[in-house]
């Protein structure tokens, strides 16, 4: 078979992405026992190596593939293993798509609380890793889950947060995304009108700077 062919030269040559590569496409095409057995194959040839972030990869893929089989418990399992992994490893942008990880397989048992944790620890070692992109989708993960459980105070605030680090990083664009659905949740939380008049006022000013009409359109 095709797969297996490359997929035995890529840990020939020790190449970690084309292994992820080509254990993604084998659970991409065939069957979830098929592709289970592939991964955990790997992930015992990836501890003899001793290539501890291999290892990583393999449980991540192990713990996508047990949440599809509906086995919370060992997706959870594997997935705590290689957070724990990346952390050991001072894998800062590594630990923090694992902690991410851990989250996603709280929010499928309907853990809230503890995806919460898992996903604040995730937020802030991608901000330590200087991923702006990976810190904000967490934040946003992190307001969904604030909603669920009925915080909207905290929920509005993981915007808020999400605006500031986007104007850290120089984001303009995004900033005013952020400005704008700030300005929505002042309105559709019955706050004063001023707070959401004045979020949609600075995100206008930021589509003007960066030449956004259909931004700027949008925010009228």
């Amino acid at each position: 078979e095709v797969l297996a062919v490359a997929l035995a030269t890529a840990r020939q040559m020790k190449a970690r992405r084309q292994i992820r590569d080509v254990l993604d496409t084998v659970k991409d095409i065939h069957p979830e026992k098929m592709a289970f057995e592939t991964v955990r194959n790997e992930l015992r040839l990836a501890r003899e190596s001793s290539d501890r972030l291999r290892e990583v990869a393999a449980l991540q893929r192990l713990a996508t593939l047990e949440l599809g089989l509906g086995k919370p418990a060992d997706a959870l399992e594997h997935a705590e293993k290689a957070a724990t992994l990346t952390e050991l490893l001072g894998e800062r942008g590594a630990e923090a798509r694992a902690r991410r990880q851990v989250a996603d397989v709280h929010i499928a048992a309907r853990r809230f609380p503890e995806a919460l944790a898992a996903a604040t620890a995730a937020s802030t070692l991608f901000q330590q890793a200087g991923d702006v992109r990976g810190a904000a989708d967490v934040m946003q993960m992190m307001s969904s889950l604030h909603a669920t459980m009925g915080k909207d105070k905290e929920a509005s605030q993981m915007y808020m947060d999400q605006r500031m680090l986007y104007k850290a990083a120089g984001w303009k664009e995004e900033e005013a995304a952020a400005l704008l659905y700030i300005a929505r949740l002042h309105i559709d939380g019955g706050a004063d009108s001023k707070e959401a008049t004045k979020a949609a006022k600075e995100a206008i000013a930021l589509y003007q700077r960066v030449q956004d009409k259909a931004g700027e359109a949008n925010a009228m």
